[in-house]
């Protein structure tokens, strides 16, 4: 009988020593997969690291970009208030130039008025002339 219970405890030995080998595999296994998940946590967390930064970084260009077309909106509007003020001086030089255009017309008639009467008054200072030249010759005589 002692022998039974000593192959009995023999076995029971031999069963705990098994299950024992069988749970330290699958700890041994848990631990792989769980290092080969913590492996695949820290990829995926670098990854979303590098992909938050990317990110920012997009960002950051967006806000430059806005803010650039920002500026070139100002500028566009102060080239076309520049842009209206000389549309404005070229009407007003236009009707400069036009009122000059007409006065010196009026002044080339004006001209023209003055010689032609210059030359009647030349033509009647040269009969004045010959008059007087007879009455001296004729008081003279």
């Amino acid at each position: 009988m002692v022998s039974s219970k000593d192959d009995e405890v023999r076995k029971l030995a031999e069963r705990s020593i098994g299950a024992t080998r069988k749970i330290s595999d699958i700890l041994l296994e848990l631990q792989g997969e769980i290092q080969l998940v913590k492996e695949s946590n820290d990829q995926q967390t670098t990854t979303i690291e590098t992909s938050k930064s990317e990110m920012d970084d997009a960002r950051h260009s967006i806000n430059l970009l806005i803010e650039g077309t920002e500026l070139s909106r100002q500028k566009i509007e102060q080239l076309d208030e520049l842009v209206a003020h000389l549309q404005m001086v070229s009407t007003e030089e236009n009707q400069i130039f036009s009122s000059l255009y007409s006065s010196i017309q009026s002044n080339a008639a004006n001209s023209e008025e003055l010689l032609s009467m210059v030359e009647d008054v030349s033509v009647s200072v040269n009969r004045l002339n010959k008059l007087l030249d007879k009455l001296v010759d004729h008081t003279s005589s």
